[in-house]
């Protein structure tokens, strides 16, 4: 998404997640660059590592919820 929270346009954004779906951060990302300096960045790839973040714990707290469940 870019820094208004709107899909970015050279992402794969489609009608199929306009109503579900997670959008993260693609848009204008310090990063590393060689030499020990940084730069800004777009690219959906930058997003990867938020939106993985997000699923893990989301998977983790429903197995906990479901474990819950169980034991009840």
């Amino acid at each position: 998404m870019d820094e208004r929270g709107h899909p970015l346009d050279f992402s794969n954004w489609g009608d199929a997640y306009q109503q579900q779906g997670i959008l993260a951060p693609g848009e204008n990302i310090l990063g590393a660059k060689p030499g020990g300096s940084t730069e800004r960045l777009s690219d959906t790839s930058f997003a990867t590592p938020i939106s993985d973040c997000f699923r893990r714990r989301r998977l983790r707290l429903l197995v906990k919820l479901d474990r819950q469940l169980v034991h009840c």
